[in-house]
């Protein structure tokens, strides 16, 4: 329908578990494309943030592998990389073939890996989650825990400058295990391979325009990519561009300049919190509240529609945000009067609406506990008036 069949040049990619998918199904869907397109001349795959980590979280604990263990076994899965499969050989252990440091090195066609050493997601969950309560067999459609600890709120979203030394050690951990993953498996030295890792606090960055912005050594994304994708079987080391290490001793902890904005963005990416300077909106929980709120629904007589209830479950929440944000407050008198003035709003919603949006509402109020008064977050996005 779309001519596909008359391709010449073709370019896999996906964000995030996109990114993931094209790193798994590279040269599955190279052998479809090779038998419907007998034109097909140049076939690679660019994965943009799905190289995804097997990693503990802060406390030690393997959460995102017992995640996507359950995720591979509950779906029966066997579109893994066969390779891959054969390689790992014990069927216990197949669901490593879900992850990119496994099936990334037997992947036959041409991939250029573009991610954030330091990616927000895997902080979030990954680093700083937990399992949900009763997993695998939570009453909820919450998929996982994330960002659960004010390690997050409070450390991250300042940039670094809030970060306790600890915090620090954890942060730079992460990445350099993210560099060392990735140089120990075959895929880093294979001809053809390429890899953009960088140190911004980004996820998915190479669709927004922080992929004409964001730069290791003077090169950036773009020219990075462009170069990669009209060579021919490189050696890795020509189309490899590894990340600085991060400024543990100073108050930012960011290396990278064309990284500037990038913490901010990175709240406002992942569906949180954004400003215009006086108000704030939660935009992903809002969606999330919505869709699972549509779902619910048994009759269409209902008295009050999703989109009222989840408007007004989350001007709750915003108004919430901005009590925990008000003000250069520090001593505990205070702290604790806007602790009760954010519950008494809680409750106030919960009084009104089903328990599926007080679980939200209360979701995103014990994220919003962990915004301390006088953090730069706070500051950066909060009112203060």
């Amino acid at each position: 329908k779309y001519g596909l069949k008359n391709a010449q040049e073709v370019m896999l990619t996906g964000c995030s578990a996109g990114g993931l998918a094209t790193i798994l199904h590279t040269d599955y869907i190279h052998s479809a494309l090779q038998k419907i397109a007998p034109k097909l001349e140049r076939y690679k795959a660019v994965p943009m943030s799905g190289y995804f980590l097997m990693h503990d979280s802060l406390e030690g604990e393997p959460i995102y592998q017992t995640e996507i263990r359950s995720a591979f076994e509950l779906a029966n899965a066997t579109s893994a990389n066969q390779h891959c499969i054969d390689a790992v050989g014990n069927p216990k252990q197949h669901w490593k073939c879900y992850f990119a440091e496994f099936s990334h090195g037997f992947t036959q066609a041409p991939i250029f890996s573009i991610n954030s050493a330091f990616d927000w997601w895997q902080a979030y969950c990954i680093l700083d989650s937990k399992l949900v309560e009763g997993f695998p067999q939570q009453s909820t459609e919450q998929n996982g825990a994330c960002a659960i600890s004010s390690f997050t709120w409070r450390c991250l979203n300042s940039g670094g400058r809030e970060c306790l030394p600890t915090e620090k050690d954890a942060i730079e951990g992460y990445a350099q295990s993210f560099v060392n993953t990735i140089q120990k498996y075959e895929a880093y030295s294979k001809k053809g391979n390429g890899f953009f890792t960088h140190t911004c606090y980004t996820h998915c960055e190479a669709e927004t325009p922080k992929f004409q912005q964001f730069q290791i050594n003077g090169v950036t994304m773009q020219q990075a990519v462009s170069k990669w994708w009209h060579s021919d079987l490189d050696a890795t080391e020509k189309h490899t561009y590894a990340p600085c290490k991060y400024h543990k001793d100073s108050g930012d902890l960011q290396c990278n300049p064309s990284c500037d904005g990038a913490v901010v963005e990175a709240v406002e990416g992942e569906g949180r919190a954004k400003t215009d300077g006086t108000d704030l909106t939660i935009r992903g929980e809002y969606d999330f509240c919505l869709t699972v709120c549509e779902a619910s629904q048994q009759s269409s007589s209902d008295t009050q529609t999703c989109s009222q209830a989840c408007e007004h479950a989350f001007a709750v929440a915003n108004e919430t945000l901005r009590v925990y944000c008000r003000g250069d407050v520090c001593d505990d008198a205070t702290t604790e009067t806007m602790h009760q003035e954010a519950d008494a709003m809680m409750n106030e919603a919960d009084s009104e609406h089903s328990t599926l949006l007080q679980l939200k509402q209360h979701e995103a109020v014990l994220k919003v506990k962990n915004c301390l008064p006088r953090s730069t977050w706070c500051n950066s996005l909060c009112s203060t008036s």
